[in-house]
């Protein structure tokens, strides 16, 4: 799993249907969508816009932070032509990393789901 954390709006571009867009380097992009035992996926932590340091707050006995974590499966990813300098993903809304999705993450690959 790769983690990342971003207030820019420039990073983490909203698309007019509310899914959002990062850039990866190429080699970065390539490395994530490499096989492996275990699926790799790609997460990152959008945050309201100029935020430098995220506040914490605690709710209903969990620590939550302003803003909204999104995955994205790499083995889903189109490969980059030959000489692509880097490859845009797509973060689709309704991809939450939530409890809910890691427990049944960890329910498939417990189950022999891996790729």
């Amino acid at each position: 799993m790769q983690l990342k954390s971003t207030s820019s709006e420039h990073t983490a571009r909203l698309l007019k249907n509310g899914d959002y867009a990062i850039t990866l380097p190429a080699a970065q992009y390539q490395e994530l969508r490499r096989p492996g035992y275990v699926p790799a996926r790609l997460v990152v932590l959008i945050l309201p816009t100029g935020v430098d340091v995220p506040q914490v707050r605690s709710e209903d006995g969990r620590l939550v932070l302003d803003g909204i974590m999104l995955w994205s499966d790499p083995g889903t990813w189109e490969a980059l032509p030959p000489g692509q300098q880097s490859g845009t993903v797509v973060l689709k809304r309704e991809n939450e990393f939530t409890a809910e999705y890691i427990r049944d993450l960890i329910k498939i690959e417990g189950n022999g789901g891996g790729r």
